[in-house]
């Protein structure tokens, strides 16, 4: 059962024709679906178990929500993962203002072997940024649906599922305790570099040098980037005054914002709401 979604909830969403009948052709097992959710606040989604005979795969972008996973919520943000086997119930609720996920299913004999071969955490685990342009191309083959396309899909979800595991296997590492702090405090407008280190117990110039290195990107930047999203969600909503949004997304001000929204846009937040 699904509770409280309507249908501007999916941004993309790609299913192969038959959802039942599998493909005839050799393959390890077979793509069934690909989506790009945003979830607005108050939504939860709950499925029972042996409904969904497939394995499904989320990847957050932007926002946080729960998930119930071996008999208890675990919270899920920006760049975390985590994955349901065929038969498994699926429970999900929106736990701030939105929520949004790429997410995949498949399906065959071998899914849930393929999918547990990876061993990774049967919880929430951290990833890192979601391959977008990975899930983009899948649902793109799922649509052209020659034997090449099938084994191609095969192929990109195979990488999807690598590069989950590059930042998981780091999950104790300074870089991926930093990103978290920015994930779960992002609405601080305090928070910044300095305060960072200070809360991590380390040296400025130590997290800089380490975070650069394991993310490719400053401690400064990657704040700015979450703020930027969790407020650019908001806006795509229409939820609440300019100001407010400033304030839930860690801005000092609403100007600030506004030169913020404009530099990454090329729009003023209020032409951003209009689309």
């Amino acid at each position: 059962m699904f509770s409280h979604l309507t249908p501007d909830s999916a941004l993309n969403l790609t299913v192969r024709p038959s959802q039942n009948r599998i493909p005839e052709i050799p393959l390890p097992f077979f793509p069934r679906s690909f989506g790009h959710f945003r979830l607005g606040a108050g939504v939860t989604e709950e499925v029972p178990c042996g409904e969904k005979q497939f394995v499904e795969f989320f990847w957050v972008i932007a926002g946080r929500g729960e998930v119930y996973l071996n008999n208890r919520w675990c919270s899920a943000g920006a760049g975390d993962c985590f994955y349901h086997l065929p038969g498994d119930a699926h429970i999900h609720r929106v736990a701030g203002e939105f929520w949004e996920y790429r997410w995949m299913g498949f399906d065959g004999p071998g899914a849930a072997d393929f999918m547990q071969a990876y061993d990774y955490p049967g919880g929430v685990f951290h990833s890192g940024p979601c391959p977008a342009e990975l899930f983009s191309e899948v649902g793109h083959r799922l649509r052209e649906r020659s034997p090449l396309a099938w084994r191609e899909m095969v192929a990109v979800i195979a990488r999807i599922l690598a590069l989950a595991g590059e930042e998981a296997s780091e999950a104790g590492s300074l870089a991926a305790r930093a990103a978290r702090i920015c994930q779960e405090q992002f609405h601080n407008p305090a928070l910044n570099v300095n305060l960072l280190a200070e809360l991590l117990g380390v040296e400025r110039s130590t997290l800089l040098r380490r975070f650069r290195e394991e993310m490719r990107i400053t401690p400064s930047r990657y704040l700015a980037r979450q703020r930027l999203q969790y407020a650019l969600g908001l806006l795509r909503q229409n939820r609440g005054k300019l100001a407010e949004v400033a304030r839930k997304s860690g801005f000092s001000d609403a100007n600030y914002l506004c030169r913020v929204v404009r530099r990454a846009t090329g729009m003023n937040p209020g032409r951003f709401r209009l689309g």
